[in-house]
């Protein structure tokens, strides 16, 4: 009896053209885990900020127009 579990991986190329049996590189499946400067990282979060603080303003800006139009009703 053949008790073999069918492998996750694609099989590696028999027969390729350039003669080298190094297989493709592998792609980092989360994209979150690469290496990330300090800098990088205080940049995205100032942009978060900016763009939270955006959406706050929008918001105000909403609920002002809400009460006062709730008022002249």
């Amino acid at each position: 009896m053949d008790n073999k579990q069918p492998s996750s991986a694609p099989p590696a190329k028999v027969g390729s053209s350039s003669g080298s049996s190094k297989l493709p590189p592998v792609q980092n499946v989360n994209p979150q885990v690469e290496t990330v400067s300090p800098a990088t990282r205080l940049l995205e979060k100032r942009r978060l900020m900016y763009e939270k603080q955006e959406e706050y303003e929008q918001k105000k800006k909403q609920f002002k127009l809400y009460v006062y139009y709730q008022h002249l009703s």
